[in-house]
């Protein structure tokens, strides 16, 4: 009997001994777990590229400060038509200026422009400038999904001090990720300046879209007497609306690291999951767990049962159901054509201008400018060219129609047919001007100088009386080719040139013909 006691005794103390190892041995592989997640998360972030918060916060610091410089701008302009209008009307007719409150709605201005100019320090609306933006949704929950993500690492080391070990490879993991912190609060705070910028603009179309209305009513009875500062106002209201929405497009172009970024995002399924929960979108509808599943439409009516319960209804109306539908519809149309007149601006018809717009007025610098090349050939004698011109140049549209630069060219020698040798043999600078005459032909022409040397001299260069001197003025014919980089949406491409040269006498080595014929491509 002792010896069973004394073995039984045994079995209990290893059992004890056991459970108690596996007990301290839990914290270990908690922190391992923790460790091993953060480890894992953290190698993908890492690959994000380093560029991607900065890239971000440059693009919404850019994008803000074109709005501002354009509200601003725009906002001026309405003050100056106002206080136009205040000083006639109220020669005229003082009640009427002071019913109109032009001198309260130069103060409204006035105001305007002082919150423009400040920073927002407060969102007034989940969806900016009244409407879902796409771009700003993804961009903004990814940087609120990076920043969770950052304040969760931070928590993580508290989750056992026990193992040093482990906890330092945690550090370590941790320590990586926060590199880029201050970058990423940056960038959250320019991106947030925007939202509210876009509220504030949306706020001073509508109040410029309102003054416009009221003016327009309360001056009508004048006559033409106001008629300028009325079409002022309603340009600038136009054109101030075209320009915003030119930024927007050109801001919501995503570049080759934000892509990069989001792509590495979007293969994270702890992303998915926020972009679900935490997304503008989300805030305006409840998307349910399982959304996009078969699950998550099980029961729900599809296209084929409600085409047969249509088709019951009408059944069901008699002969003239259909008819009866249609009229239906035309009122429910109606009834929303009159709530939709009644908005700020009238809805989209509204929005239409009395005048025949400039769309280049709400375009960039960098969007007016045309970049191009041209060649051109001179021979001595027979087929074989003895030189070419190759030169590059830049323009700005002026109008739809016309265009002014400057450009640079090189002069490449050939050799001759016997012995093919390719040399410099000058330099050159040129200005030019394009204006369209009808269809496809511009009137081309332009100043040019070329300095013909084998090596270019720079001191020599300085002596103008060694440039050779070039007035040419001629037709230009445009035409579209497809662009090696993809598609043809700028319009033309390609043109031929075909100029008279009114100072060939002059040039040095003399040339035989004073036209010059050129081929062009635009980019």
């Amino acid at each position: 009997m002792k010896w069973r006691f004394i073995l039984l005794l045994l079995m209990l103390l290893t059992t004890f001994q056991a459970s108690e190892a596996q007990n301290i041995s839990s914290p270990a592989r908690q922190v391992d777990s923790v460790t091993n997640k953060v480890r894992h998360q953290g190698d993908e972030l890492q690959q994000l590229p380093s560029r991607y918060f900065a890239k971000v916060s440059s693009k919404a610091d850019l994008f803000n400060r074109r709005m501002t410089k354009r509200t601003e701008k725009s906002l001026r302009r309405l003050q100056k038509q106002e206080e136009k209008i205040n000083r006639k009307l109220s020669k005229i007719d003082s009640v009427a200026a002071k019913g109109l409150a032009l001198g309260n709605s130069i103060d409204s201005i006035s105001h305007l422009q002082e919150l423009v100019r400040n920073k927002v320090t407060k969102i007034t609306s989940r969806i900016p400038s009244g409407k879902y933006i796409p771009y700003l949704d993804s961009l903004q929950t990814s940087l609120n999904f990076l920043s969770k993500y950052q304040a969760d690492l931070s928590k993580a080391g508290g989750v056992e001090k026990g193992l040093s070990g482990s906890l330092n490879t945690l550090r370590q993991a941790q320590g990586d990720l926060m590199k880029a912190q201050g970058s990423l609060r940056q960038a959250q705070a320019d991106v947030q300046q925007l939202e509210g910028k876009l509220n504030q603009v949306q706020d001073v179309q509508q109040y410029i879209q309102q003054r416009q209305q009221l003016l327009t009513q309360a001056l009508s009875k004048y006559g033409g007497l106001f008629s300028k500062n009325i079409g002022s106002i309603s340009k600038e209201c136009y054109y101030y609306k075209t320009t915003i929405e030119n930024y927007k497009e050109l801001w919501q172009h995503p570049d080759q690291v934000e892509a990069k970024a989001m792509e590495l995002l979007n293969k994270m399924p702890a992303f998915t999951k926020f972009m679900q929960e935490h997304s503008m979108i989300a805030g305006l509808f409840r998307i349910p767990s399982g959304y996009g599943s078969a699950g998550s439409v099980a029961g729900l009516q599809t296209r084929s049962m409600v085409e047969q319960e249509l088709q019951q209804r009408i059944q069901q109306a008699g002969p003239n159901g259909m008819q009866q539908i249609q009229q239906q519809m035309q009122q429910a149309q109606q009834q929303l054509q009159q709530l939709q007149n009644k908005l700020p601006g009238g809805g989209s018809s509204a929005s239409m201008p009395d005048f025949k717009p400039n769309d280049l007025k709400s375009k960039t610098l960098f969007q007016r400018l045309d970049y191009g090349t041209n060649l051109q050939f001179e021979k001595a004698t027979g087929w074989y060219p003895t030189t070419s011109d190759i030169a590059a140049q830049i323009g700005y549209k002026f109008s739809k129609n016309g265009s002014a630069g400057i450009g640079a060219s090189f002069k490449l020698g050939w050799g001759n047919i016997h012995k093919i040798h390719f040399t410099a043999q000058g330099l050159g600078v040129r200005s030019y001007l394009d204006y369209k005459l009808k269809g496809t032909f511009y009137l081309n022409g332009g100043f040019e100088m070329m300095y013909n040397t084998t090596i270019p001299d720079i001191p020599a260069l300085k002596n103008w009386n060694g440039w050779t001197r070039s007035a040419l003025l001629g037709i230009e014919r445009k035409y579209k080719i497809s662009s090696p980089f993809g598609g043809n949406k700028g319009g033309f491409k390609g043109d031929l040139m075909l100029l008279f040269n009114f100072l060939y006498k002059q040039q040095v080595p003399p040339v035989r013909s004073p036209l010059v014929f050129r081929m062009g491509y635009n980019f």
